[in-house]
């Protein structure tokens, strides 16, 4: 069963999940390819090869080129994603994604998903990290994805809507069900963006399982940390418990006495039959 686990041992924000995603080997063209189809302009993306703690990992960055603030409703959103010519399955992941922020956003403000309107969600690094999250995820077509528990910073940050606390009341409500634990680090490491993608395409959590690791992916975040600001995705096929033993070897003896040598032999031949090691 091919298998996504995604360690956030440093929180998860939308640019480190996309990173991690390409140096996991979603081909950048494709993600170029699929941004393309978005109806969105005045912005360019930068991929660069980085070093965390002497960790070699992929930094995403999305730049605008336009300085002017758009603020965009759920709506809007919704509407440009259905309306552009991005495949069907990044389509509707992508809606998934946008719909668990403006759930959550619904019940902070106590008003309508659809008159949600979007400030810092809605601005184009959002958009772009949730279809190119999406497109990455549809890319590799995982059998499951499982998640570890998920760290949050603490303090206060600045907003448009005033200082909240860390973490943000959308990331609270966002990771609702979802084992959670307090990081101690005074920073923002768990943003709505990439809760949202996290819950969206995470279909359990836990420790890191039994598995055949085939590839591993590491995206870093803008800032630096007192620990490596990393996302680590790693992808393989899930192991029984079984295999493990089938390549382990249990020595059996005993002492036999006043027994016909006849039966030894005629038993040690349905051993050997039976998978039994004459070594």
């Amino acid at each position: 069963m091919k298998t996504l686990y995604i360690d956030c041992f440093s929180g998860v924000s939308g640019d480190k999940m996309v990173a991690a995603l390409l140096d996991l080997g979603v081909p950048e063209p494709l993600i170029r390819e699929e941004l393309a189809k978005l109806p969105l302009e005045d912005y360019r993306i930068e991929v660069r090869r980085e070093n965390k703690a002497s960790i070699s990992c992929l930094q995403f960055q999305v730049i605008p080129t336009d300085s002017t603030p758009v603020f965009r409703s759920f709506t809007d959103i919704k509407d440009l994603i259905v309306a552009s010519s991005l495949e069907q399955d990044v389509k509707k992941l992508s809606v998934d994604i946008f719909s668990e922020l403006a759930r959550a956003e619904s019940k902070i403000h106590a008003i309508p998903t659809e008159q949600i309107h979007f400030h810092e969600v809605g601005a184009i690094d959002s958009i772009v990290d949730v279809v190119a999250s999406a497109a990455g995820f549809c890319w590799l077509k995982a059998d499951q994805i499982i998640s570890s528990p998920v760290p949050l910073g603490k303090g206060f940050v600045e907003i448009q809507h005033g200082t909240i606390p860390i973490p943000l009341p959308a990331v609270v409500e966002i990771l609702k069900g979802v084992p959670i634990y307090g990081s101690g680090i005074e920073v923002e490491l768990t943003t709505p963006t990439g809760a949202a993608i996290l819950k969206t395409v995470t279909d359990s959590y836990g420790d890191l399982p039994l598995m055949k690791v085939d590839k591993i992916g590491y995206g870093a975040g803008q800032k630096d940390l007192r620990i490596p600001n990393l996302l680590r995705i790693l992808w393989g096929e899930l192991v029984e418990e079984r295999e493990i033993l089938s390549d382990s070897l249990v020595l059996l003896s005993t002492n036999i006495d006043d027994l016909n040598p006849e039966i030894v032999g005629y038993v040690f031949q349905l051993l050997l039959e039976m998978g039994a090691k004459d070594e």
